[in-house]
């Protein structure tokens, strides 16, 4: 079953590379804005597959529990999060055509920023890899998730309130999918940050 696991992830982390190579040459030859921000959107998806495998490689295949391993793992969450917080917005915005306003990256980036800060709050107040772990796993990995949870909140809002005004029937149908998708994906989210 562990194995199955671990190939489940190679699997899905080998299409999401094919798809970024065939992203990346759509991109240089049509040099879509909306394609590079696309390109951008999968490797953020392909960077957090690559840091569940390792964690589960690490902790689940080779049973490794160290805290300076579970450390390093979740460490690796908190500095994909700013990213990802920021572009996943932005790429919604460029993909319906709206302009992502100065508002709107600041406090995006203001969001993003905080993870950097709860995982230095963290190493600060729990001074050793275990303590410091421990506060990062079970509290400041929880409040991140409840922050997520409102970004795709507010992307879900935000997909179909475009959709309702959109007329391009091509970009209407990619609303649609990746609003399923999202709602879809919902309640696996919620339980792997145990937020309820």
């Amino acid at each position: 079953m562990r194995h199955i696991i671990i190939f489940y992830y190679v699997l899905s982390f080998s299409i999401g590379l094919s798809a970024l190579f065939f992203v990346f040459v759509a991109w240089l030859k049509l040099h879509e804005t909306v394609l590079k921000y696309y390109f951008i959107f999968l490797f953020l998806f392909s960077f957090y597959l690559i840091i569940n495998l390792i964690r589960i490689y690490l902790t689940v295949i080779l049973n490794d529990q160290e805290p300076y391993i579970n450390l390093i793992t979740f460490s690796l969450y908190f500095i994909w999060y700013p990213f990802f917080l920021f572009f996943i917005p932005l790429f919604f915005h460029k993909l319906v055509g709206k302009p992502f306003s100065l508002f709107k990256k600041v406090l995006f980036i203001l969001i993003g920023a905080s993870y950097p800060v709860m995982l230095i709050m963290a190493i600060i107040a729990g001074k050793v890899p275990g303590k410091i772990y421990s506060i990062i796993r079970y509290e400041m990995h929880n409040i991140g998730g409840i922050i997520i949870l409102l970004i795709i909140g507010y992307l879900i809002v935000f997909m179909i309130r475009e959709y309702i005004r959109m007329d391009n029937g091509m970009i209407k149908k990619i609303l649609k999918i990746f609003t399923i998708i999202t709602v879809v994906f919902i309640p696996g989210f919620i339980v792997d940050f145990n937020i309820v």
